[in-house]
């Protein structure tokens, strides 16, 4: 079976007819649109039972045509599936469409202030032919800043990063410790980036266009179609979602489980033939040791605040000369914390005089981007 066919069923179920809703042709894009997607969906690669399972369990949380409710929940009120019995999934469903529209008008635009902090250990072992090479390195990062984001039509964007660095390096030589300040802003207008960077005491400005700007237009008017519809899209890859009061608020903490590294493989394995057919063969692998949201919404059932921790594992395969390599093993956790100034049509963007900022259009090939 292909990811086609199984869609047109599912969306069948859900109300829609093929030749009057959408065309069979465009099946897997009308289904995308209506919360069901799979990365096998994007290409002609097999439609496994994982696959299958996934979307199914998408399909009981999206939408139905009329808009009256979802799936499951037609299917239990229907008497086809025994409420109890179907009780765990409903719960979760119920708990992550009442966060997906606490969070909706952030999918237009955002306004929040965030923090972060992240380590990282990372191991180099191989050769070179004919030295043996072992290195370690630790690095710790922690920083702040804004972000601003209108995702409509023009796009616009201001991002304000203060970061501290400090890394430890052993094995080849003497160790060696270095720490770094460094201060960026970036701003997107106008088919524009333009880009303030602050180290060592010294500023730089540069500004280059957008390569494509309507090709960018085009790909958020997409994204912003399907975040309208994303109510069942990540219900395959959540584990649990704990749903408590603190006063006035909701707090809904969300762990994600095994099948975000499915997702990873897929995305890392596309991205290991793309470097491949450019003459940079590596070897990646990836291990998401676990992944935690935690998601606070106010008594006027917006969204306030939102932090992230998760530890990742990576292994890095890489080519030292014609028959030598080096592993790169790489232990990374993170956390970060947005407070939410403004959500949707009340984000407002302030923009500084980009007089003078220097053009890198002409050292850019093709002067774009």
């Amino acid at each position: 079976m292909r990811a086609k066919m199984y869609c047109a069923f599912l969306l069948r179920a859900l109300g829609y007819e093929d030749g009057v809703d959408f065309l069979y042709a465009d099946t897997l894009d009308f289904a995308m649109l209506h919360g069901l997607f799979n990365l096998s969906m994007l290409d002609a690669a097999p439609f496994l039972r994982d696959d299958l399972a996934a979307v199914t369990y998408q399909a009981l949380g999206a939408d139905l045509k009329d808009g009256s409710t979802y799936l499951l929940a037609s299917l239990v009120e229907s008497g086809a599936i025994d409420a109890e019995a179907a009780r765990p999934i409903t719960e979760k469903i119920e708990a992550y469409r009442a966060l997906t529209a606490a969070s909706q008008a952030s999918s237009t635009g955002i306004d929040a202030d965030y923090t972060m902090n992240m380590g990282m250990d990372i191991a180099v072992d191989g050769s070179d032919g004919t030295e043996t090479i072992h290195e370690t390195m630790s690095v710790a990062v922690s920083g702040n800043g804004r972000i601003q984001m209108i995702l409509k039509d023009p796009l616009q964007l201001a991002i304000s990063m203060n970061m501290n660095m400090e890394s430890n390096t052993a094995g080849a030589g003497p160790d060696v410790t270095m720490q770094d300040q460094v201060s960026v802003q970036e701003w997107m207008q106008d088919g524009w980036v333009y880009i303030q960077e602050e180290m060592d005491g010294t500023t730089d400005r540069y500004k280059y266009p957008v390569g494509n700007m309507d090709g960018f237009a085009e790909f958020y008017q997409e994204m912003l179609q399907i975040s309208g519809q994303m109510n069942s899209m990540m219900l395959p890859m959540i584990d649990s979602i704990d749903v408590s009061r603190t006063g006035s608020r909701t707090v809904y903490t969300m762990k994600m489980d095994d099948s975000l590294n499915s997702l990873l493989e897929d995305l890392l394995t596309a991205l290991q033939e793309e470097l491949a057919a450019m003459e940079s063969p590596v070897d990646l692998t990836a291990d998401l040791q676990s992944c935690t949201y935690v998601y606070t919404v106010g008594s006027d059932g917006e969204l306030e605040s939102c932090t992230a921790d998760f530890d990742l594992d990576l292994v890095l395969g890489l080519p030292v000369t014609e028959t030598e390599n080096a592993q790169i093993t790489a232990k990374l956790q993170m956390d970060m914390q947005m407070d939410v100034n403004a959500t949707g049509d009340d984000v407002r963007i302030s923009y500084p005089s980009f007089s003078n900022f220097e053009d890198l259009t002409p050292v850019l090939s093709g002067g774009e981007l």
